[in-house]
């Protein structure tokens, strides 16, 4: 780490995708990757404390600047970014293309993920179109990924800011504190919150 930077272990649970994933590739059979619509529904659902403490954390004083990331950089990360940048009050479309930002780095590396996780994990299934198909729809990001979690969110708690407050537990002061770090011109109370370039606003892992 970098002279006074802090390490926090934040373990957000994969909900059994880790070791679906790993048996998946061990059995050399792409097509039974975890579907990550139902994994993103499951990180709402079940990770509610661990979102919530990860947005106290990054309001505390002296905590940023911060990188946070999981083993993919992809999912648990990407939804621990859109719940902040919806935190921000950062419009819905905006938080989808930071998702779909990822795909910048992937999207042309399939074969290269799958080589790299032969390495890791003894994977020698046939990479022939329908498992490099499979394999493409677990690598590459959708927006219906992301989509699904929002409406997890609408369906458990009314809207995504209720699911921040009452499912999450953040306060509106612990969001006021995110937006006056974050943003670079935080709305006065009750202020409509106006369209934002997230990418000049927070420079989340993707």
């Amino acid at each position: 780490l970098p002279p006074g930077a802090t390490y926090l272990s934040l373990p957000i649970t994969a909900g059994g995708m880790d070791a679906s994933t790993h048996e998946a590739l061990r059995r050399g059979d792409l097509t039974a990757l975890p579907d990550l619509t139902v994994a993103n529904r499951n990180f709402v659902r079940n990770n509610r404390r661990e979102l919530g403490e990860l947005l106290g954390i990054l309001a505390e004083p002296g905590r940023l600047p911060a990188v946070f990331h999981c083993i993919g950089g992809k999912d648990r990360t990407g939804i621990a970014s859109a719940v902040l940048l919806s935190a921000l009050g950062v419009p819905w479309p905006h938080v989808q293309a930071d998702y779909l930002a990822t795909n910048r780095q992937i999207e042309m590396r399939v074969e290269e993920q799958l080589a790299h996780l032969a390495r890791t994990t003894g994977y020698e299934g046939e990479q022939n179109a329908g498992s490099l198909e499979a394999a493409r729809r677990f690598f590459v990001l959708e927006d219906r990924y992301i989509d699904a979690a929002r409406e997890e969110m609408i369906a458990r708690a009314g809207s995504v800011e209720n699911y921040i407050h009452r499912d999450l537990q953040v306060s509106p002061v612990t969001v006021a504190r995110l937006r006056h770090e974050l943003l670079e011109s935080a709305p006065a109370t009750g202020a409509p919150t106006p369209p934002l370039d997230v990418t000049n606003q927070t420079e989340p892992l993707p």
